[in-house]
């Protein structure tokens, strides 16, 4: 089996650890946003100005919120399955790591970890809502949110019809909303995502408070 340092897992672990506060502080901030905008509302007589200030505090806060969170755990997802990559690849003293294959950052180490380490992406059971994430992702960094002039639109919509958090609300003008439930989830995915990994290498446990952990 192959061998990872303690030090990555801690930093991975870690990572995540902080990341479920972080989102946690976000949906408590949202909320309080939400309470805001229902007290306005209350005390409003003026509905043509009211209106926006309610929209920003219901909508577009959560929106800009939601899409940097996914967008940031995404980029994590990537980050530590290449370094994983590339410690591999330092200590089994490997010809070839998982920046010299074809694709892009998270194809790459997935394909190294399958030809180079017998981990195959067939096997990990939360892969499947990674490539969702994936294309969620992708859709808002480069058509922010817009669900018509994304590449994957059709399964964007098959996602937002199973009730996970992501919806998109209009079908005139299609942009996906993005719920607390799906945030937690992705979050939560992406922690089993590295818990099935790194259940394949040997390394010492650090001591700290770990979620991710041999044996399990």
């Amino acid at each position: 089996m192959s061998q990872i340092s303690s030090s990555l897992v801690f930093e991975i672990s870690e990572t995540f650890v902080t990341l479920q506060e972080y989102l946690q502080r976000i949906e408590e901030q949202l909320h309080k946003f939400e309470q805001e905008a229902n007290e306005k509302l209350k005390e409003s007589n003026n509905l043509n100005e009211i209106i926006p200030v309610y929209v920003k505090l219901i909508h577009d806060f959560p929106t800009y919120a939601r899409y940097s969170f996914l967008v940031l755990l995404f980029s994590l997802i990537e980050k530590y399955v290449e370094a994983i990559c590339d410690e591999i690849e330092v200590s089994e003293r490997l010809p070839i790591g998982a920046k010299d294959l074809k694709g892009d950052a998270l194809e790459r180490s997935m394909l190294f970890l399958d030809k180079m380490v017998g981990i195959s992406r067939d096997n990990i059971p939360a892969w499947p809502e990674i490539t969702d994430l994936a294309k969620i992702r992708h859709c808002i960094v480069h058509s922010f949110g817009r669900v018509d002039e994304s590449r994957d639109q059709t399964r964007l919509k098959n996602i937002a019809k199973q009730g996970v958090g992501m919806t998109i609300p209009n079908e005139y003008v299609p942009i996906l909303f993005i719920g607390s439930d799906y945030c937690l989830r992705a979050l939560e995915t992406a922690i089993g995502f590295f818990q099935e990994i790194l259940s394949c290498f040997d390394y010492e446990e650090p001591d700290s408070p770990i979620i991710f952990r041999t044996g399990d």
